[in-house]
């Protein structure tokens, strides 16, 4: 078997599984955000290099996003300069600490980090936030996998990535199986 037959049949198993175990037991985790760990995984070319990669830098990701909206929707700052240019500069913080992370060998994967956060921000405003506004904040602080932005995506990206790391080695025991 080809290993694209392998990885295609492998994908397709456990794809098909994580949406089934994400809508039927879990909950609140973001299944979008699963993936695109999954995908993260995958681009930077699988293997435990990638796995420590995609983890480092989805977590640190995470991390970023959520201290960026909690900056952008939490600070008073928002009201006296306008959202529009607050949550602007906003990410013009956030953003360069990203790049300038990536001198750390495990946080050196900048899409994987811009992805988590991407992730963070569109989980906030998924939850109904008025940027305009900062109207229907979540409450990022709380311990609940439902509210914290933190919490869900963190979460959801590291099973996504273990995943990641299912769908690898299924489809690497396919191919063995053949050769055998």
């Amino acid at each position: 078997m080809s290993e694209n037959n392998a990885m295609a049949i492998s994908l397709g198993v456990f794809g098909s599984l994580a949406t089934y175990l994400f809508i039927a037991y879990g909950g609140s985790l973001s299944l979008w955000a699963a993936f695109i760990a999954w995908a993260c995984f995958f681009h930077s070319g699988g293997g435990v290099h990638a796995a420590k990669l995609t983890f480092c830098s989805s977590v640190f990701g995470c991390v970023l996003g959520w201290l960026t909206m909690l900056a952008m929707t939490g600070m008073s700052f928002a009201a006296h300069l306008g959202m529009p240019l607050w949550g602007a500069l906003c990410v013009a913080v956030s953003a360069p600490i990203a790049v300038l992370a990536a001198r750390v060998p495990l946080l050196s994967a900048v899409p994987i980090t811009m992805s988590a956060l991407a992730c963070v921000s569109a989980f906030v405003l998924l939850k109904g936030v008025d940027m305009k506004d900062a109207v229907g904040l979540p409450n990022m602080l709380a311990l609940s996998i439902d509210q914290n932005a933190l919490l869900n995506i963190s979460l959801s990206m590291l099973i996504g990535l273990g995943f990641g790391l299912a769908t690898e080695r299924f489809a690497g025991l396919m191919i063995k199986a053949e050769v055998a």
